[in-house]
């Protein structure tokens, strides 16, 4: 058996490691801004982050946790994740994620989601969370500045 021994170890700053699966780095932002619509098209929220990957193989994990209130009667909130310009977060209209109240009464939860995008890039990417109501001039809103929303992105080695 041979034993190696060194004194100093230095990277090789030419290069990078990164071992597939593992992360490379994470970037969290938060919003203590209330965000609110009555639209039954997506709408941009002030929960958003950006990230540059490293390489071009890598992917990003994007984590969200927003608080959501529902004032009105029987009303669904429909949320979605764009990268830049384009939804990611789904291929149908209905996006990533919906929550459905029923009745009148004033309603919190926690509504979370997550997503795995390849996007195949090294240039600086922002991920922002869209929602709409699913009834015209029903309201419903991400109550940030109760507890803040967060987005938290995770690049992943390909």
């Amino acid at each position: 058996m041979t034993t190696l021994y060194v004194d100093n170890i230095a990277p090789n700053l030419q290069s990078r490691v990164s071992v597939p699966g593992h992360v490379i780095q994470v970037v969290e932002s938060i919003s203590t801004t209330r965000d609110e619509t009555t639209s039954t098209s997506y709408v941009t929220s002030s929960v958003s982050g950006s990230i540059t990957p490293t390489s071009s193989t890598s992917k990003i994990l994007v984590l969200t946790s927003l608080l959501y209130e529902k004032r009105d009667d029987s009303n669904s909130l429909y949320s979605t994740i764009f990268r830049d310009s384009t939804n990611i977060g789904s291929g149908s209209q209905d996006g990533l994620a919906r929550f459905r109240t029923i009745g009148s009464t004033v309603a919190n939860s926690q509504l979370t989601t997550h997503l795995l995008d390849s996007p195949s890039t090294t240039s600086e990417i922002t991920y922002t969370v869209y929602f709409k109501s699913q009834v015209s001039g029903q309201t419903v809103k991400f109550v940030n500045d109760t507890i803040p929303g967060r987005i938290t992105l995770m690049e992943i080695a390909g």
